[in-house]
Formats: C-alpha cells, structure tokens, sequence
C-alpha cells in the first residue's frame, strides 16, 4: 500500500505542477517537483525498509520484474514529453501556424501528454501487482505466456469418466 501511495504522490506531483504551470504559475515546477521527490523518497523508503515501521518479518520476499517497470516508465516520459511540447508551441512554431489554430495545437499536446500520463499510473499499478503481490499465478494480472500448458501438467489426474457412452447405440 506505501509503495501505491508513493506512485500516487510522484504523479500528482507531475500532474499539480504542469497544471499550475499551465495556468501560468511560473514556479509550479517547484511545487510538483517537490511532490515527485516526496513520492520518491517514499517509495525508497517503503521498498528497502529503511524504518523499522516498514519491516515485515513474515513477508514473502519481493518477486523483482525490473524490465516490466520500463513500459509504464516510457508511456509518463512520452506523457511528460507530450506536455512540455505545449509549452513550446507558441514560441516555436507560432509563426508558422495560423493564429486561430496555436490553441488547437497546444490543447492536442497536453491532452495527449495527460493520456500517457494516466496510461503510465494503470501501468504502473499492474506491473505493481504483479511484481508486489504473493507468486501466485492464479490471481495474477500478468500471467506467465505458458500459464495454460503449465496448469494443465500440474492438474493432470487420472479420468475415470468413461468417453465411450457416446459410442454406444441406443438402448433396445
């Protein structure tokens, strides 16, 4: 659950400060950045166990998937990308758009940046319950791609139940 509150916090944190520096507060970089630093260092907090509050004796250890974490982490950095092009629009491309459209362009690039955003935080909470959770592939949302054949082994028991009925003709 800390580890969740953590992911929340960082993208709040990006979410607050590119809003309020789209209203046109100039330092809402800093706000969001310090939230993303609360967040992060909440996370690595929770993650090593750094306070006794934090540790579990019981706990399963961690299953580690690092490479799942790069999906969601390339949809914010394309999101966070998207929304700092709105910036730039106007004093890049200004010039060459026609006036009535700079909105247009700029509304484009903070809605397709917010979209990766929220795209990126169910990503990372799907790769954080499948990394976080207990092995059990059952329950899993990212289940392993030969899951079906493995069960199927594992399930295998002798059939008593006798195929040959079909075959049979009818009753006289």
């Amino acid at each position: 659950m800390g580890r969740g509150l953590s992911f929340t916090v960082i993208l709040l944190g990006a979410l607050v400060g590119l809003g309020l520096m789209a209203i046109g507060f100039a330092e809402g970089w800093v706000v969001g950045a310090s939230l993303a630093l609360l967040g992060a260092l909440g996370y690595i907090m929770v993650q090593f166990q750094i306070l006794t509050a934090f540790r579990d004796p019981d706990a399963v250890a961690i299953r580690r998937r690092s490479k799942l974490w790069l999906i969601p982490g390339a949809l914010l950095l394309i999101g966070l990308l998207g929304i700092g092009a709105s910036f730039l629009v106007e004093p890049v491309m200004g010039s060459s758009i026609p006036e009535g459209l700079v909105d247009d362009y700029i509304l484009a690039f903070i809605v397709a940046g917010m979209t990766m955003v929220v795209g990126s935080g169910l990503g990372f909470g799907l790769v954080a319950m499948a990394v976080l959770t207990r092995p059990d592939d059952d329950d899993s949302p990212l289940r392993p791609t030969d899951y079906a054949e493995r069960a199927r082994d594992r399930d295998a028991r002798p059939s008593y139940y006798d195929f040959d009925w079909i075959k049979h003709g009818p009753r006289e």
